[in-house]
């Protein structure tokens, strides 16, 4: 009897699949924004909040999955059903791949990300260009090289357990027909053309539901698929399962039969390493959409053949032939068939969806890159394409950063994952969609299991609906007070000395320079100069700089309780003290660490250091005001090569508070970035 592994779970809705498919269906109610040709989605737009920064990365990398799923499974059997209506074989190793790029560049899709996305659509001119209707001749001249992720992707659609074609009904898997014909030479003194036909469909997809197809995909990829598995894949030379050697004994029962039947069905095989999987080259993809479907009343199985009236998984004589119009088959799988026969039958526009990250994760930019991550996809986030083979940003992943960030004045949707923390957080998320008097405008929120989503599902007009508490500001702190001068007394010195300094553009270009040459370099950026600087105007008492005293508030003088003199002599008493403690914690912090600090040399700004830029060493010693950022910072690295120089450079560092980052960034752990997962490990130094 057909299983599917797992475990036993519960009926609670949970994961992302779920809100995926509101978002999506979110996403395809709005009406068109653009009548762009270029645009797939016609400027449709949702932006997601999340309260947390691997939550937005989980879904910026989650939803593509499961919406592409669908998408990838209507446009492989539009592509199928486009070469049988020319009367070619819609072979998996070939000419399907060929007819799916017609239908991408029909549709306008893009599918995939990183350079697998890149490739697909260069791919896609390529058969621009070059196409002459001869679908094998581009992959066997060379011009088209089978994408590998289209493998990965295709063997999801045929083996997964609970979505590939087959258990969707909407589509199957059979041999090409010389393969056919060869099998049925070999077993036709034993069995009629639709006894063969029925054990070799059987045989395909026992194959299938082992993931043994195609010896060249990795193993890893099969693992994703089934979930669990051994050291070997494929399946021994002869091996039939239990379930198929029960319907073969239906048809003979001789040894010798049976064994003539076993290796004319291996035929459709290639051997690698010792193990038989099944050969795309000698298969097609066939949409299930028209076909008649077998349904057992007793194990509830849905099949593409019966044997000799049975149910080929239970042997049970209960079956029900469901032919295209039948209610029950549309009940059943009409959410998988739908969609596709729409497509086949009225050419309907498939669509899909691109979503990316915009989180603090992907602030990181190198030196000799124009713009950081999160700047592309703001870009393409506005249909502002940087790079054909890329192609817009339909949703985006954010966090709470985004709640006053980029103003998109079309936006005409916003989805919450999770219920916000406060009203006033709920009402500026909201209030990004239907900025400029649409009509329209929806709001999805995702309440989770936790007690504060429960509280406001139940009494949602709590969280949508009254005032914004008003916000408290502290002005009485002298130690902010004195942090804000420092920071007053620095930028005005560097930019009192830029118009008479030729370094001066290269010193602010990498954030005040470098802390060393600050405190051991030559004039005028130096510590030296700088004392000499605040003495001088310590001596005028700031008469060039009168607007120093405005920045101090007047209930800091009053909270003091410094006696005698007006508010303005107060005040500098204040000022002077500042530029005092100031000299002291420049010269004390920088004995502490000068040791570790190494000079930053030309473009190389790789940061192993925290303290080597001077602008970091402020921070990092409570010199400036920090605004409730967090200063005790973990960087992450993640390295690559440059696709234009080469050279190593690091591609993202997010970060986080120390005492977060001992947890998140332990060893073990795993964290999405850019829609890719890592592993973090350590090296071990005894």
């Amino acid at each position: 009897m057909r299983k599917v592994q797992g475990t036993i779970t519960d009926l609670k809705t949970k994961g992302e699949q779920p809100f995926a498919n509101l978002v999506r269906e979110q996403f395809l109610l709005q009406p068109p924004v653009k009548l762009n040709k270029q645009l797939p989605n016609e400027g449709r737009k949702v932006l997601l909040f999340s309260d947390g920064r691997q939550k937005a990365a989980r879904l910026a990398r989650d939803i593509p999955h499961e919406v592409e799923l669908d998408s990838f499974r209507q446009s492989i059997l539009l592509a199928a059903q486009k070469l049988i209506d020319q009367d070619i074989e819609p072979k998996l190793s070939g000419a399907l791949y060929c007819s799916l790029l017609q239908v991408i560049d029909e549709h306008k899709l893009y599918f995939f990300e990183g350079q697998d996305r890149k490739s697909l659509a260069y791919h896609v001119q390529i058969l621009h260009e070059d196409f002459d209707g001869d679908y094998e001749e581009l992959i066997e001249n060379g011009d088209i090289e089978l994408l590998p992720r289209f493998k990965t992707e295709l063997l999801r659609q045929l083996c997964h357990p609970l979505y590939s074609v087959y258990t969707t009904a909407t589509g199957y898997v059979e041999p090409v027909k010389r393969e056919m014909a060869r099998v049925e030479r070999k077993l036709k003194e034993i069995l009629s053309k639709e006894d063969i036909y029925v054990l070799t469909m059987l045989f395909i997809q026992e194959m299938l539901d082992r993931v043994a197809i195609d010896s060249t995909i990795h193993f890893y990829e099969r693992l994703k698929i089934r979930g669990f598995g051994g050291d070997d894949w494929g399946v021994e030379k002869g091996y039939i399962p239990k379930n198929l050697e029960n319907i073969i004994h239906l048809y003979v029962q001789s040894e010798e039969h049976k064994k003539e039947i076993v290796d004319a069905l291996f035929k459709l095989c290639t051997e690698s390493e010792g193990r038989y999987y099944l050969s795309p080259r000698k298969l097609k993809l066939i949409p299930g959409i028209y076909t008649t479907w077998y349904k057992c009343n007793d194990c509830k199985e849905m099949n593409i053949v019966a044997a000799k009236n049975k149910c080929v998984n239970c042997l049970s004589e209960n079956i029900e032939i469901l032919d295209v119009n039948s209610k029950r088959l549309d009940s059943e799988k009409g959410f998988w068939r739908s969609p596709i026969q729409k497509i086949l039958t009225n050419h309907e526009k498939i669509s899909n969806i691109t979503v990316e990250e915009h989180t603090a994760q992907l602030s990181q930019k190198d030196a000799k890159i124009a713009i950081a991550t999160t700047e592309e996809y703001e870009l393409r986030f506005q249909d502002i394409i940087l790079d054909v083979l890329e192609g817009p940003v339909d949703i985006l992943s954010c966090t709470t950063t985004m709640e006053v960030g980029v103003d998109i004045g079309s936006l005409t949707a916003v989805g919450l994952r999770n219920v916000p923390p406060q009203r006033e957080n709920y009402q500026q998320r909201a209030g990004r969609a239907g900025r400029r008097g649409t009509a329209l405008s929806t709001v999805v929120t995702y309440a989770q299991g936790g007690p504060h989503d429960y509280y406001y599902f139940q009494q949602p007009e709590k969280m949508i609906s009254g005032s914004a508490r008003k916000p408290i500001v502290y002005i009485d702190n002298k130690k902010i007070t004195k942090r804000h001068l420092n920071a007053f007394l620095i930028q005005t010195y560097f930019h009192e000395n830029v118009s008479t300094s030729a370094v001066a553009s290269s010193i602010l270009s990498s954030s005040l320079g470098d802390t060393k040459s600050f405190f051991e370099g030559t004039p005028p950026f130096n510590y030296e100069q700088f004392k000499k600087w605040l003495n001088d105007n310590i001596a005028c008492r700031f008469r060039d700089y009168p607007v120093i005293f405005d920045l101090i508030p007047d209930e800091v003088v009053s909270t003091e309780g410094i006696l005698g003199g007006d508010m303005v002599e107060r005040k500098w008493y204040i000022v002077k003290e500042a530029c005092n403690e100031l000299v002291s914690e420049l010269e004390r912090n920088y004995e502490k660490v000068k040791h570790t600090i190494q000079p930053i040399d030309g473009d190389d700004i790789a940061e192993v250091n925290p303290n080597d830029k001077f602008l970091d060493f402020l921070f990092n010693h409570g010199l400036l005001p920090t605004y409730a950022f967090p200063q005790d910072l973990c960087s992450f690295y993640i390295e690559g090569k440059d696709e234009r120089t080469g050279r190593i450079i690091v591609k993202q560092r997010p970060q986080l508070e120390i005492n977060r980052a001992l947890s998140e960034y332990a060893p073990g752990r795993q964290i999405v970035v850019d829609k890719k997962t890592y592993r973090i490990g350590g090296n071990l130094c005894t």
